[in-house]
């Protein structure tokens, strides 16, 4: 993966979030979580470690922006992303419903951690990640085709291979 093309597409997605998050003001927990779009797209294209480092990369982006402990959405936006990408190997990457499937696994255990350490709710995180697993298969397309982040030619084949 292309380290310029993964922190630009960071960025764009966290820009995105915040903006999305400013316009929406109390509604924002049920909102879709483009960092988490990201750190599927990074499954789904490469290796354990990339995905591993493209989560922790967005979640280090969004660890700048909050008030959490610094180093907190790094740590489980990275953790979060490993078993996706473990996992695709199991599954047809190209499918929507896998699609769907991990980016409902990776926003949930991210956004259950996430509150369980603020000591808040669980219900929006979980309702969250319910659209975000909702609109995966509609923006991970797109996602993909980002340079540097695009998944390989020829389906579960390529995949095999990395």
């Amino acid at each position: 993966m292309n380290p310029l093309a993964l922190a630009a597409a960071a960025a764009l997605a966290l820009a995105l979030d915040a903006g999305a998050c400013a316009l929406a003001g109390p509604a924002a927990p049920f909102l879709p979580d483009p960092l988490v779009w990201l750190a599927v797209a990074a499954a789904l294209r490469g290796p354990v470690p990339e995905a591993v480092t493209l989560g922790w990369l967005a979640g280090l982006l969004r660890d700048a922006l909050v008030p959490d402990p610094l180093g907190l959405h790094a740590l489980l936006l990275g953790l979060a992303a490993a078993p996706a990408a473990a996992l695709r190997r199991a599954l047809d990457p190209d499918g929507p419903v896998a699609r769907a499937g991990l980016a409902a696994a990776v926003a949930t255990t991210y956004g259950v951690a996430i509150a369980l350490a603020r000591g808040a709710a669980v219900g929006p995180a979980l309702a969250g990640a319910f659209a975000t697993a909702v609109t995966a298969p509609l923006v991970l397309p797109l996602l993909l085709r980002i340079p540097g982040l695009a998944a390989p030619r020829g389906g579960r084949a390529a995949f095999e291979g990395a």
